[in-house]
């Protein structure tokens, strides 16, 4: 059942993102109700916006949207042009001092945000795997926290969520997969031990994205030219390439997400 979404615009975005590589996590470290913490992002003078929030409160199916995935909001500088963000609300100080064991007590908070995750992962063509400052600057996707982008060179020095958050539980995977020997294949990734060749492996991924995104086959000029795209550009950049045409788009955005 897809999450029940409540509506609550900000007006602290801008229109577009250049690519669509990361979910990144946040934390409020002051507002823990979702209610309470859009009604600050819908203030023009706080300055500062998610995609969605999401508290310990009520059932795991309702959370608040704030701003359209499409669009940009406000939410780490140079890193609200990498993907979509979405925030925790959490007392001051839970990205510093909260322990795993407080997290996962928190569990209605963290399945909310696992199924954000979750429906991101769906729409963007993002991978649920987490990536860190170094994946990020060498263009991997995945999912991060705020300050993994900071480390990235993002801007800032926060560190939110912090580093007890269990990414495991989110994420449903105890450890990221090592990216350099697997394959991206739609948004799932596959052991290279299972193609005969790298070029092998990178038109089975270009046909898979023709196939789960535009519902047909590509040419052989096509198939060329995504092929050659994930050699110059690795996996996950050229599949954002590939999302961000404008066919492809076009379909994407008439998904009943």
């Amino acid at each position: 059942m897809a999450l029940d979404r409540q509506w609550y615009p900000s007006p602290n975005y801008s229109a577009s993102r250049s690519r669509n590589q990361l979910i990144v996590i946040h934390t409020s470290e002051g507002a823990t109700d979702q209610l309470s913490l859009a009604a600050y992002l819908a203030n023009p003078s706080s300055q500062v916006s998610y995609h969605v929030c999401y508290d310990d409160k009520g059932n795991a199916n309702t959370i608040v949207e704030c701003v359209h995935r499409n669009n940009k909001s406000w939410s780490a500088m140079a890193a609200n042009d990498w993907g979509v963000h979405g925030c925790c609300c959490t007392p001051s100080g839970a990205s510093a001092s909260w322990t795993r064991d407080v997290w996962l007590s928190k569990s209605i908070m963290l399945e909310k945000c696992r199924r954000w995750i979750e429906e991101e992962s769906a729409a963007l063509g993002i991978p649920m795997l987490k990536v860190d400052a170094n994946d990020i600057r060498a263009g991997r996707s995945g999912v991060c926290g705020h300050g993994d982008c900071s480390n990235a060179g993002a801007g800032g020095s926060h560190f939110d969520p912090g580093n007890a958050f269990p990414w495991d539980v989110v994420l449903g995977s105890p450890s990221p997969i090592p990216q350099s020997d697997y394959v991206l294949i739609g948004t799932e990734w596959y052991p290279m031990s299972i193609f005969q060749s790298d070029a092998d492996a990178r038109q089975a991924a270009a046909l898979t994205w023709w196939a789960q995104y535009l519902s047909r086959a590509p040419d052989a000029t096509n198939l060329a030219r995504w092929a050659n795209a994930i050699q110059s550009m690795g996996y996950a950049g050229a599949l954002n390439q590939f999302l961000a045409e404008p066919e492809v788009k076009d379909r994407m955005s008439k998904r009943p997400w």
